[in-house]
């Protein structure tokens, strides 16, 4: 096989191995910006270091089962041979299966005596992807030092993201917590930022669509309260005092929270409200991965939703949007990565994720992110936006798409990340003059309905423009203000007391769940009629205390407790 390598991936190669002649240390790190090809560099350097007969297994420790499946994959193309994905049921056969192995962080708690084995018994090489999750004081660093230190051979360390968001220290990846530069020789770390990736050709660069919109909330006696991410609920003190005595109501009335709740049409419930504030963002990616479809035609788009309800109502979302369905993954369904992997070589247009798309996955045709997770952390930013900055075909001078809200947390990553790009990449100036046929790859009029090669025909695009209410003029899909008059053109959503508790998943300060919420409302014909019935005044205040909504999670509890008292007796 012949092995084209990038040329900062030849000096990470180079340097490496020369850190290793050294025997001054066993440990090299490289800190490359996600989608420049660590993975690819640590095989070669795999490949090279088994042909030099200087190690005779390769072990990798990856953050997922699809990561692990991924090196596995590449493995078998760069080395030409298995790397077999282990787990707890393999600790005691692990010797005789003489071949390179892969497993997850979480997995290697239980091979830890047989991995330690595997490294004094054979020169062992340990690759560990994503190195910033094993925490030098937490389990799965010290698991990596029980099983590796003092006994491989050598050690790669590979990360994009060297810190942790609770600033604690990965074990071998000690980083300086001002800079966030790693603290390792020099000789012994190779370093390649997002912005030199970026300059060098490696990864696109990114443009932030930070998604304006402003929460009305409707809450008590016609009062409202003006509520946007960036300076939370206006308050007035007559308002607070109000407020006081609806408990919890603050999560109800918190703008991220507003942001990821489900809404559909009163009139229909079973269809999705596309004036939410959801919708929105969900139109603004389908009009920037409309715009990628021109000049990459089989460019896809990801979502990144907080949990799995809220991703089956972005899905219906971009279904009633571009009459297309979705591809859905999150670790509770059969059968997502096989979809990871048909969507990856397929031309479908959007895939939408919980937790399984975030880190170390590699679908290089992903163009634009629709980001609304459910962690606030630095660490899974980056790694979602790595996602889609991946140079899919060589001089893609395309960029990638983030849409996010406009949440002060997240403005402030973005903006680290934009400083990183050298500053003629921060701006977005090469928006497409042409659009390329899908079937013939010519070039066509960017307007063109057919192709004038073959008669291809192109599917009508999604407006990219919106009318200000006020003055009529138009104006950029994404645009704050009128261009014509400066007229304000910010969303703005209503919401009443009622809607965000309930549809924002909190009834009275208790958060649950939708289902729950709807298994509750059945229970309560025949629980209301029991208690009712039972003539018992205090059991019917207590039960008029609770919304209906909740009573399934009682019931919940009080099984739970029922079960326990069983047990005791028992």
């Amino acid at each position: 096989m012949t092995i084209d390598l990038r040329p900062w991936q030849a000096e990470a190669i180079s340097k490496c191995k020369k850190w290793f002649e050294k025997e001054t240390s066993n440990k090299f790190v490289i800190n490359a910006a996600p989608g420049s090809g660590k993975t690819y560099t640590a095989l070669v350097i795999a490949k090279e270091l088994l042909r030099e007969r200087k190690i005779d297994k390769v072990v990798v420790v990856a953050p997922s089962n699809e990561v692990v499946k991924q090196w596995s994959s590449d493995a078998k193309v760069i080395l030409g041979s298995d790397m077999m994905k282990v787990s707890g049921g393999d600790k005691d056969d692990l010797l005789s299966y003489g071949t390179h192995y892969s497993t997850t962080w979480q997995s290697l708690g239980s091979l830890l005596d047989a991995f330690h084995t595997l490294c004094c018994s054979y020169k062992t090489l340990i690759i560990c992807d994503e190195q910033h999750h094993a925490a030098l004081d937490k389990s799965w660093g010290k698991n990596v030092i029980r099983a590796f230190e003092d006994s491989a051979k050598y050690e790669l360390i590979l990360t994009g993201t060297p810190y942790r968001s609770d600033g604690k220290d990965a074990v071998w990846l000690e980083t300086d917590e001002k800079s966030k530069t790693i603290v390792h020789p020099i000789d012994g770390t190779y370093v390649l930022t997002y912005g030199e990736a970026v300059a060098l050709g490696y990864c696109r660069a990114v443009t932030f669509h930070k998604h304006e919109g402003n929460f009305i909330f409707d809450f008590l006696d016609g009062d409202k309260v003006e509520i946007s991410g960036k300076t939370g609920p206006k308050i007035t003190e007559e308002q607070r005092k109000k407020i006081k005595r609806i408990p919890l109501i603050d999560k109800a009335m918190d703008f991220y929270n507003l942001a990821t709740t489900i809404k559909h049409l009163n009139e229909n419930p079973n269809t999705p409200d596309l004036e939410s504030y959801m919708s929105t963002m969900i139109k603004e990616g389908i009009n920037e991965l409309d715009t990628a479809r021109f000049t990459i035609p089989d460019a896809g788009g990801l979502v990144i939703a907080p949990d799995i309800p809220t991703a089956n109502h972005m899905a219906q979302i971009i279904e009633h949007l571009t009459n297309e369905k979705p591809v859905i993954v999150h670790n509770k369904e059969k059968g997502s990565h096989n979809k990871l992997k048909a969507f990856k070589g397929n031309k479908e247009k959007w895939l939408v994720s919980v937790q399984m798309v975030s880190e170390g996955v590699d679908i290089p045709r992903l163009r634009v992110l629709v980001y609304l997770p459910t962690k606030m952390t630095e660490l899974f930013f980056r790694q979602a936006i790595g996602r889609v900055v991946r140079n899919y075909i060589p001089n893609d001078n395309t960029r990638a798409y983030v849409i996010m809200p406009a949440f002060k947390t997240f403005e402030t990553f973005a903006e680290r990340v934009e400083r990183e790009m050298p500053p003629k990449f921060r701006k977005d100036t090469n928006r497409p003059k042409k659009k390329v046929c899908p079937e013939c790859h010519s070039d066509c009029n960017l307007n063109a309905s057919e192709c004038t090669e073959c008669g291809h025909e192109f599917p009508q695009r999604s407006p990219q423009y919106k009318m200000c209410d006020h003055c009529g003029g138009m104006n950029l899909l994404n645009a704050e203000t009128c261009q014509h008059c400066g007229e304000d053109m910010t969303h703005e959503f209503g919401v009443t007391l009622d809607s965000a508790m309930r549809d924002g998943v909190y009834v009275r300060g208790m958060a649950i769940s939708e289902d729950e919420a709807q298994e509750g409302e059945k229970m309560a014909e025949h629980l209301n009629d029991l208690v009712m019935s039972s003539g018992d005044e205090v059991l019917i205040k207590l039960m008029r205390s609770y919304p209906e909504e909740s009573y399934a999670r009682i019931a919940k509890y009080i099984d739970v407790a029922r079960e326990k008292v069983r047990n005791e007796n028992v």
